[in-house]
């Protein structure tokens, strides 16, 4: 056998004479994507494993590498020099922990719920340190064993929930490894506790990081597999169906994203019931209606798209500043593209008030996207609309 993953890859598709072409459609991942894991820039992920291992005919053989080669399953390169050290942080397993009892899972699960609570208010920036420490340190006391006995299965699920909130506010931060990293555990934890509510939390968040990393085939196997599974309630269902369209809109087929969109709206319709998760809640008219948005801007349907982005806005509660953010964020970024110039200026007028606020980096992010593009396009550009974006530029440079 070959000694990398890539040298497989290319041995086996050489002696089935396939093209990279033909092969990343095949297993619905981006070409660019697949030769990066052929070369050896990016680590196979067991799903791309799995999928490459399918279509290729290998009999297990590529899965098996691959995880024989995984290292912690993080590549040179995927984590940030403080990511790596927070991770050896939440690694690490003291000796002499002492042992928790019911009271320390009591108050994982209430600094859970603070953390969610300031985060709808002050979003991911600032908060995921306190998260990770939160995380970390039930996770030392887990791995050392250090706990009373009878409550190894409550401490693994609030540990599991501790780790969903630190990944998604280290996603929002634009600590894409880290919360990759952190996810993993989290949902492995949910498993050993049994907990498929929080197991299906996790996997949703892991297919939205997918989707903006646009990793659009690993997300749409996560949506397949737990969609496929059935016994789903009907906002758990609704989710995962907006997960796989997103997926299918990135890899450019309209149709099915949009059947999918129908069938997690006419759930949604339903309404909630006792067999939804808590943390369905925000699974709501104000949520699809952003991701119907975000499919038809990903299919390149700039003006179906800037429509539903206002629509978000309005539904978005004043109460949840940074919801309201990264919606005011992604209407900007459709006005500027279509050049509604007037409209971008209202806009902007409110994002202003948000950038010193919410610590959203992956907000931040999308923003010096949109002054860039304006950049680009300036010749065509109001001046009163250009001097407003690069007083925007300064500000984000000084909030960063």
């Amino acid at each position: 056998m070959a000694t990398t993953f890539g040298e497989e890859v290319r041995r086996l598709m050489a002696e089935r004479a396939v093209s990279l072409r033909r092969l990343a459609k095949q297993v619905h991942y981006d070409p660019g994507y697949l030769s990066k894991v052929m070369n050896g820039r990016k680590p196979p992920s067991k799903q791309f494993a799995e999928a490459i291992d399918k279509a290729l005919d290998a009999n297990g053989a590529l899965v098996a590498l691959a995880a024989h080669l995984a290292v912690d399953h993080v590549s040179p390169g995927f984590l940030t020099p403080d990511d790596e050290e927070q991770l050896a942080l939440v690694t690490t397993t003291l000796r002499r922990e002492p042992p928790a009892g019911a009271d320390y899972v009591v108050s994982i699960r209430e600094n859970n719920q603070r953390l969610v609570a300031f985060n709808s208010v002050y979003g991911g920036d600032d908060l995921c340190r306190p998260a990770l420490r939160v995380f970390s340190s039930a996770h030392r006391k887990l791995g050392a064993g250090a706990y009373q006995p009878g409550i190894q299965r409550d401490l693994e699920a609030a540990v599991a929930e501790a780790g969903e909130v630190a990944g998604w506010l280290l996603y929002d931060a634009e600590r894409q490894g880290l919360a990759r990293q952190v996810n993993a555990e989290a949902l492995f934890l949910s498993r050993l506790a049994g907990d498929r509510s929080m197991e299906l939390f996790v996997l949703g968040n892991m297919a939205m990081q997918s989707i903006y990393l646009h990793r659009a085939g690993e997300a749409l196997r996560i949506a397949d597999d737990v969609i496929g599974t059935g016994r789903l309630s009907g906002r758990v269902a609704a989710l995962f169906h907006v997960r796989k369209a997103r997926a299918l809109a990135q890899l450019g087929d309209g149709p099915r994203a949009f059947d999918d969109l129908a069938k997690a709206w006419a759930l949604l319709s339903d309404g909630i019931t006792t067999r939804d998760p808590a943390w369905t809640w925000w699974v709501n008219e104000c949520e699809l209606t952003w991701h119907e948005a975000m499919c038809h801007a990903e299919l390149g349907d700039w003006r179906h798209a800037v429509d539903l982005f206002w629509r978000t806005v309005d539904l978005c509660p004043a109460d949840k500043p940074r919801g309201r953010y990264i919606y005011l964020a992604h209407l900007l970024e459709a006005l500027v593209t279509l050049r509604a110039w007037g409209d971008a200026e209202s806009v902007i007028d409110d994002v202003f008030g948000y950038v010193g606020e919410v610590g959203s980096a992956r907000t931040a992010a999308l923003l010096r996207k949109v002054v860039e593009h304006v950049e680009r396009a300036w010749p065509a550009v109001p001046s009163s609309f250009g001097d407003v974006v690069k007083d925007l530029g300064q500000l984000l440079a000084r909030a960063s």
